[in-house]
């Protein structure tokens, strides 16, 4: 898989990523704490074909469903969050996107922790090379996390893992196995798990 697309190729992603976000867009509205993960699957899938999408991948994780890891949608109720990832294929070519639904409107403090997180992981993202290491990569999110602003740091944090996906396979570490030298293929999705304020809060950054 090369890692440089030509305009034909960038123009195929683009136009799943935009399928795929709004799909979710449109269905995010209607969701409340009594929506399952499976309807809400459902309803992404349908509204993704509608829009020419040729597959569609939901995976999620939710508070009724009492994971932290995203995986197939199930009968589980949402609960109080939604943690989502929906790929989309159109041409061939696949866009995705990911998302956290809150039923309750999100605290300040979870808001301001986002946003503060989109903006480190966006400085790693510019920074990974094509040979970069888990360790590293790791290391550059800890000195970040160590970074955070007290006032939006009030309970504290904890990282619980690397998430990896190639075009082949998946690879999970969780905090005591990111010290591996283990080089992350080039074209991979990274994904970084964690919770904070509070560990009812799980957050997903992808890269």
């Amino acid at each position: 898989v090369r890692s440089q697309k030509i305009g034909p190729e960038l123009t195929a992603i683009r136009h799943a990523l935009s399928i795929a976000e709004a799909s979710v867009e449109k269905v995010i509205k209607n969701v409340s704490s009594a929506t399952t993960e499976l309807e809400f699957a459902a309803d992404v899938e349908r509204e993704a074909r509608r829009l020419r999408a040729e597959s569609v991948i939901v995976r999620c994780s939710s508070d009724g469903k009492g994971s932290i890891w995203l995986s197939p949608p199930s009968a589980a109720t949402i609960g109080s969050n939604l943690i989502f990832e929906v790929s989309v294929q159109y041409s061939g070519y696949w866009g995705q996107v990911a998302g956290t639904y809150f039923s309750d409107e999100p605290t300040d403090i979870v808001l301001r922790w986002t946003d503060w997180l989109k903006q480190q992981i966006s400085v790693l993202a510019h920074n990974l090379n094509a040979d970069v290491k888990v360790h590293q990569l790791w290391e550059s999110f800890k000195r970040a996390e160590d970074a955070v602003p007290t006032e939006i740091n009030l309970y504290g944090s904890l990282s619980t893992g690397l998430w990896i996906e190639s075009m082949k396979r998946s690879w999970f570490f969780n905090f005591a196995e990111c010290e591996t030298d283990f080089a992350i293929p080039e074209g991979s999705v990274i994904c970084l798990l964690y919770t904070s304020p509070s560990p009812r809060d799980l957050s997903t950054s992808r890269m």
